[in-house]
């Protein structure tokens, strides 16, 4: 993707950038727990737990999207790397329609799931419950549409040809 639009430079990198941030906030609060827990700082570690355990889901599911974004899965460049001409563009555009699809039939659950954690709260920190499965719904949303997007562009190459 040469000429990108700005919306999604933009999208790509407030994407980065959350990695970065919510890494670098990874680092801190398990360094953070290993302090308190082996030195006599007084204080419990659960709460470093908890919230450690949120943004490694964080990071998880955006650095999938990333990976979608990018179109860097290995199991398909393995496959595609050993195809050429119409095999490779139709075994290409076969792909793309198998991942939307099970991306949107994820979608489904992971909404519902959702909508089962509101309400409840976290054990240690209290907060709302529904931020565990929110991670894996902005996650599977953007690898949607980033699974949409790829569709689209290898439907125009494979148009081209």
């Amino acid at each position: 993707m040469q000429n990108r639009p700005s919306t999604w430079r933009r999208l790509e990198s407030l994407e980065k950038g959350a990695l970065v941030a919510l890494l670098t906030l990874l680092v801190f609060i398990v360094f953070g727990g290993v302090l308190i827990r082996y030195t006599p700082f007084p204080g419990q570690t659960l709460w470093t737990v908890e919230l450690g355990r949120l943004v490694l889901l964080w990071v998880s599911f955006l650095a999938a999207a990333q990976v979608q974004r990018e179109g860097l899965h290995f199991e398909f460049t393995a496959v595609l790397a050993h195809t050429t001409g119409k095999s490779h563009v139709a075994l290409q555009l076969f792909i793309d329609i198998v991942v939307l699809i099970s991306f949107v039939l994820f979608a489904v659950g992971v909404y519902r799931f959702c909508g089962n954690a509101v309400g409840l709260n976290t054990y240690t920190l209290h907060w709302p419950q529904v931020l565990y499965p929110l991670s894996l719904a902005v996650g599977i949303t953007l690898m949607t549409i980033y699974a949409l997007v790829a569709l689209i562009r290898h439907t125009k190459e494979a148009e081209r040809r």
